[in-house]
């Protein structure tokens, strides 16, 4: 038998899991940010019914968390991760459980095309890429839809359905899907190509931070999203939303990023949330995460002291473009918006001073008083 269930029921996720366990239900469909929201609050996932023998997810790249996969492991349940965008649907799946758990990756592959389907990972002149290269999905076969209805709306440049790809003809849909074949013939999901973003030149890959923000311990859930900066500046930055077991460590996160990844990729803001919001289907709702700007904390400004921290403070507020009665010599580097480049034009202005700074000791020490304390800047007046 299957069940469609109705909105009070979805909108109730303890709800759900009672209706499951009093159906018997044992297959599921749960969209990848319920499935992880479910096995991060203990309430929920002690409610998980027993009856659940098979979990489907899709809709957006599954996480295999440190709880989800224990429940695996206990119940030797099967998760199956499916692939396909509606204007396809499906295109590839995949499934692990039972014995085969032992080697259950954090992101699982989406799979192998299932028949009649065809996957094509191309790069940006529409030719194919080697095994391990990222290119972007392509799917055609007997599972592609015909068309939109109103292409001139939903396709006016008729760029996603095509019907002639590499001389040859075939209907075709372009997914704006990343991803890149493995050895054993399985793909792996790498993200939507509209969430790369460029961040000072750089392309970035935000699920990337994502991925590497959730192994944190204490890190739930992760976010991240570029942003720009307004009142005129212009300049885009990134910004990390996560959900955290106690009160968040924020240098913590800051420190682990850095260690794994290269500056430019390092959130300017980390914003703790209750939960991620979710749309009707399940998925982030990203429209709803608060604007940065907003969740910094008060705190009383400490004004320059001494004449070096009055210069750091001239210099900073310049390039930081902040009002120098409005700056402390507690403020955070980052939380003000600074970054590598930011970095060593503060370093151009004091050095041009006479005042010697290296750039490391900026990024490392993160606020003038720090500044202070750790650099001795007397040898170098």
């Amino acid at each position: 038998t299957l069940f469609l269930i109705d909105e009070d029921i979805r909108g109730d996720i303890a709800g759900l899991l009672r209706f499951c366990r009093a159906e018997r239900i044992v297959t599921v469909f749960l969209p990848p940010a319920v499935l992880r929201f479910i096995f991060e609050n203990d309430a929920l996932a002690a409610a998980f019914p027993a009856c659940v023998r098979h979990i489907v997810a899709a809709g957006e790249q599954l996480v295999i968390t440190p709880r989800l996969k224990g429940h695996l492991e206990r119940t030797e349940s099967f998760i199956h991760n499916h692939y396909g965008p509606s204007e396809t649907h499906v295109a590839v799946t995949w499934a692990r459980g039972g014995r085969l758990l032992g080697d259950l990756p954090e992101l699982p592959p989406i799979g192998k095309p299932i028949a009649n389907t065809r996957v094509l990972i191309l790069d940006n002149y529409q030719q194919l890429v080697p095994v391990g290269v990222t290119g972007e999905i392509y799917i055609g076969g007997d599972c592609v839809g015909r068309g939109y209805r109103n292409p001139e709306t939903d396709d006016p440049l008729g760029e996603k359905f095509l019907f002639e790809l590499m001389g040859e003809r075939m209907r075709v849909f372009r997914t704006g899907d990343l991803g890149r074949w493995l050895p054993d013939g399985d793909i792996r999901f790498l993200g939507r190509r509209d969430r790369q973003v460029k961040i000072r030149g750089f392309r970035v890959e935000l699920s990337e931070i994502e991925h590497i923000l959730t192994s944190i311990k204490g890190v739930n859930e992760a976010v991240v999203m570029d942003r720009t900066r307004g009142k005129g500046r212009g300049d885009t930055y990134l910004c990390a939303y996560v959900v955290t077991e106690g009160a968040p460590d924020k240098a913590a996160m800051r420190d682990t990023l850095a260690e794994r990844l290269p500056n430019y990729m390092v959130p300017d803001f980390f914003v703790a949330v209750d939960r991620i919001p979710l749309t009707a289907n399940g998925k982030v709702d990203r429209g709803k995460l608060p604007d940065p700007d907003t969740e910094l904390p008060e705190r009383r400004t400490v004004l320059p002291q001494t004449p070096v921290q009055e210069k750091l403070a001239r210099a900073w507020a310049d390039v930081l473009e902040r009002e120098q009665e409005s700056l402390g010599i507690d403020d955070n580097f980052f939380e003000l918006g600074g970054d590598s480049i930011k970095a060593v034009q503060i370093a151009a202005r004091l050095n041009d001073a006479g005042k010697t700074v290296n750039v490391k000791d900026i990024l490392s020490h993160q606020t003038i008083s720090n500044l202070c304390v750790n650099v001795d800047f007397d040898s170098h007046i």
